[in-house]
């Protein structure tokens, strides 16, 4: 009896030591491996990290990324800026399952409405990988998988915290010999508080949201040798925000209350046939489809530059890939092909814009030996409005000792500008060149008994940096290409896993400048990290964040700065009787007063109180 009442909490905590290590890897070479295998560091954050951080967003979640500097702006449901080792948000690409998540409008993955309940696990590699994804990966690849039921078991859960923010969500799982089916559904409410310090024309309210997300995957195995896999993700979110509104007709601004209607659809097909055991043969076709719509809470809204636009953007993607065994099994050979479409509509642009075309082909050879992993390849890219561009990457680690692993590797990356940065009304600029970058980097990691400590120093060189920037006019700010910037710093991990206590940290430091200014890039911290430390007990599970971060520019012109601040979050989880389990959590335990951007402050203390029950 006591057992039942306590295996809710315990699937949450015990997960094996060095889980995320010893993992099957596939993001850095599109080949599976084991972790300690690869020629490239992999971070892996496993479904039982997920767990225990009771996120309601993906903020908590991706702070667990090292490297990775994360922040919102607003309450639930308003954007996700993530900065890795010094990259921008569009040029750290973001797959589910394999698909790119990139909006052809914004020229980033939109994660507002994803839930964590959704994700099985997260595979992180860092620095450019375009030569083996294209488009987007200058500065790293994150990669998101999602759940998919190890057993037939079901779960709901209701939560409610601060700002009224409420939430409902269920899971429901099934299994056999040959399918396997997932759904997940979630429905997410807050009146939001006030994110800025105005409060003329309107922005002294407060910014809720409501967001919806359901997922449904499915699994069909007939033989050994063949997989079959189908998702389909359903993603809306509606957000108010604080923003100037500007009367266009009488050129002045008005009072508003805006507010974006944004409704995602993701959908992969995919099959993956083992013709021998030396020949793997892949194949998926993926599509998403992006309708964004601004609108005005008011009654009788006055009209203002940008209220009524509607967006609609769709991507369509086939990929094939093809493994093959070489030489007694110590060398692989991987070739395959990617074709890309997207296309945009909408009232925002004065008239229609063309169809994006892209298609790239790409190899990669790897070659294993004891103490040594080596990967090299490239991919010849054709974009129809950019032309050709080739991308490359050239990897290799050295198992030095038993307990040390060294590596160093090269890579090269490009990204095509968004349709927003080439066409937007009054704002776009057609004359935008892609950006490229080139990266060094060399990663240690020491094994003990008990977790592993890692650490990256990097070097990344960007051409025709885009940066949104002021012109002539202060009221009209343009997409620009930065000749050159630089990134360098480095990147420490620790991972221990010692009985019941858990430490996840890391830390980074990164200098991102502007070579012809030595100025320093907006909004990018040059110190950042974090401790997770997590304590498994009978029946339940404590665990705290510390994260900290430095201060941040709020303008090229470097002429204002945020304040650097650290945040306490508190969490426990408790088992209770017939597969109830209790949640309370506490994000900024000391109310700690802190801002992203100037003029943007965000909430201090929010508490958060679930109730969970499982049944299978």
């Amino acid at each position: 009896m006591r057992r039942s009442l306590c295996c809710a909490a315990v699937l949450l905590f015990a997960t094996p030591a060095m889980a995320d290590i010893e993992h099957i890897v596939v993001t850095g070479t599109r080949t599976p491996g084991p972790a300690l295998q690869q020629p490239v560091a992999t971070q892996v954050i496993s479904r039982a990290e997920i767990a225990r951080l009771q996120a309601t967003s993906m903020l908590p979640v991706l702070r667990q990324i090292a490297g990775l500097d994360v922040f919102t702006s607003g309450a639930l449901g308003g954007p996700l800026s993530t900065f890795m080792q010094g990259g921008a948000s569009g040029q750290v690409l973001i797959l589910l399952d394999g698909q790119p998540l990139t909006s052809p409008t914004l020229g980033i993955a939109t994660l507002e409405a994803l839930h964590p309940d959704d994700i099985e696990y997260i595979e992180i590699v860092r620095g450019p990988r375009a030569s083996l994804y294209g488009s987007g990966s200058l500065a790293g690849v994150i990669q998101i998988f999602t759940r998919q039921a190890q057993r037939t078991e079901h779960r709901l859960r209701i939560r409610h915290g601060a700002f009224n923010t409420r939430e409902a969500a269920g899971s429901f799982g099934y299994r056999d010999a040959e399918w396997t089916h997932q759904l997940n559904i979630a429905r997410r409410l807050t009146h939001g508080y006030d994110t800025t310090t105005e409060t003329e024309f309107g922005a002294g309210d407060d910014d809720g949201a409501s967001l919806t997300n359901a997922t449904w995957s499915s699994s069909w195995r007939p033989r050994r040798d063949v997989t079959l896999q189908g998702r389909y993700n359903y993603m809306t979110n509606h957000q108010s925000y604080d923003a100037g509104c500007f009367d266009v007709f009488e050129f002045h601004q008005v009072r508003c209350e805006p507010n974006t209607r944004t409704k995602q659809q993701n959908t992969s097909l995919s099959g993956r046939w083992e013709v021998n055991p030396g020949l793997v043969q892949q194949v998926r076709y993926s599509a998403l489809r992006q309708q964004i719509t601004t609108g005005d809470h008011l009654p009788q809204p006055r009209p203002w530059l940008g209220l009524g636009d509607t967006i609609d953007a769709r991507v369509n993607q086939w990929s094939w890939q093809q493994d093959m065994r070489l030489s007694g099994g110590r060398h692989w050979l991987s070739v395959g092909a990617d074709w890309q479409q997207e296309q945009v509509e909408g009232s925002t642009f004065d008239e229609a814009l063309p169809d994006r075309n892209t298609r790239s082909v790409f190899a990669q050879y790897q070659w294993q030996y004891p103490g040594w992993q080596a990967s090299t390849g490239g991919r010849l890219e054709h974009a129809s409005e950019f032309g050709t561009v080739l991308t490359a990457h050239g990897d290799i680690s050295w198992q030095a000792f038993e307990d040390w692993q060294f590596g160093v590797g090269y890579s090269t990356g490009f990204k095509a500008p968004s349709f927003n940065d080439l066409y937007w009304p009054n704002g776009g600029n057609p004359d935008l060149d892609p950006e490229r970058s080139v990266s060094v980097r060399t990663f240690a990691r020491f094994v003990t008994q008990t977790g592993y400590w890692e650490g990256e120093a990097f070097a990344t060189e960007y051409d025709d940096l885009i940066q949104w920037a002021p012109t002539e006019d202060p009221f009209l700010w343009r997409p620009q290409n930065i000749n050159q910037a630089r990134t360098m710093g480095t990147t420490f991990r620790w991972v221990h896993d010692w009985q019941q206590w858990r430490i996840r940290a890391h830390t980074s430091f990164v200098r991102a400048r502007d070579t012809e200014t030595n100025r320093q890039l907006i909004a990018r911290a040059v110190r950042s990290g974090q401790v997770t430390v997590s304590h498994g007990f009978r029946d339940g599970v404590l665990s705290a964040d510390i994260y900290g971060s430095g201060g941040r520019w709020g303008s090229t012109e470097e002429t204002y700065r945020t304040a650097g601040f650290w945040l306490l979050n508190l969490r426990w989880e408790q088992a209770l009787i017939h597969k109830w389990i209790l949640g309370i959590s506490i994000d900024n335990f000391f109310g700690a007063e802190h801002q992203y951007r100037p003029g943007f402050p965000e909430p201090g203390r929010v508490f958060r109180l679930s109730i969970s029950h499982h049944f299978w």
